[in-house]
């Protein structure tokens, strides 16, 4: 076991304890939670940014038409999955430059895990608030750092961070490769001292198009990123299930009018997240129990 592995064993070991419950579920019961999420908010015609071999179930929206930075087969071939376990993509695009679609024409944007890709959220979020109409669904989901084998010896983005990789990134300024960089440190545990390694390495992310955790996230700079955006493009949160130490951060974001301007509105059902948390804990845990009788 590596370093690295071992300090994530023993951070995940004093995690609390719905943390440790939740990362314990299988990935495909965090995706069903996930869709009885789409089930209640995402109605209508709109995108997916990203699902690859995991679309969004969307039983109540009319059309889903995918979006990637890759084809279904170069991205089979890429990440070494079956072809035929992708989505067809029908517009390949990056998430960070969607200029060809209209504005205000979707009823929703999915991004699954996709905004910790983007060097600048900021602009990211900005291009897809374009995309949605009012009374659009954002549905948003980014990992937790905290409870993120990935993340979790990173820091989160302050927001006075993310304003200045924006205002950087309007003038044309490399915004990447800082970040890059503390992936070879901290993902690949390379020393900066070994300028050769070190070179390489990042020679080969940049030929790659690796796309790494360019920021990481907990539920407070989401919520102040949002702020941002708010002030930007009016939004309302309609709904979040982002407890501080849990592995994902859901948010449901509308697109609101001008007449939803001060303060940024932060609703939450809470009924229905305690509901669906649960139905899930339980189903998890029964078929735990029967796994073991078996």
């Amino acid at each position: 076991m590596s370093a690295r592995k071992t300090r994530w064993q023993h951070h995940r070991a004093h995690l609390p304890p719905l943390s440790r419950f939740v990362l314990s579920l299988t990935t495909s019961r965090l995706y069903r939670i996930r869709n009885d999420f789409a089930a209640r908010y995402i109605r209508g015609t709109g995108y997916e940014i990203g699902a690859q071999k995991s679309p969004l179930l969307c039983k109540n929206a009319d059309r889903v038409v995918y979006i990637d930075y890759l084809s279904r087969e170069d991205s089979a071939q890429k990440y070494n999955i079956p072809e035929k376990d992708c989505v067809e993509v029908d517009i390949i695009a990056d998430a960070n430059h969607l200029d060809a679609i209209p504005s205000n024409s979707a009823a929703f944007i999915i991004a699954n895990h996709v905004l910790e890709h983007s060097p600048n959220p900021i602009g990211t979020l900005s291009g897809w608030l374009r995309i949605l109409r009012t009374g659009g669904v954002l549905f948003l989901t980014l990992p937790n750092y905290k409870a993120n084998e990935f993340d979790f010896e990173k820091k989160p983005a302050s927001i006075a961070h993310l304003v200045s990789d924006a205002e950087r990134a309007e003038r044309n300024e490399d915004i990447a490769r800082e970040h890059i960089e503390e992936h070879i440190r901290i993902i690949d545990g390379i020393d900066p001292g070994n300028q050769k390694l070190f070179q390489q390495r990042y020679a080969a992310i940049v030929a790659s198009n690796l796309h790494t955790h360019y920021h990481v996230f907990d539920r407070a700079n989401v919520l102040a990123l949002l702020q941002v955006m708010h002030r930007q493009t009016p939004i309302r949160v309609i709904n979040s299930f982002s407890f501080d130490a849990g592995f994902e951060l859901l948010f449901i974001i509308e697109k609101a009018g001008p007449d939803c301007r001060g303060p940024l509105r932060l609703g939450q059902e809470r009924l229905f997240n305690y509901t669906v948390m649960a139905r899930h804990g339980a189903r998890f845990l029964l078929s735990r129990m029967v796994s073991k009788k078996g």
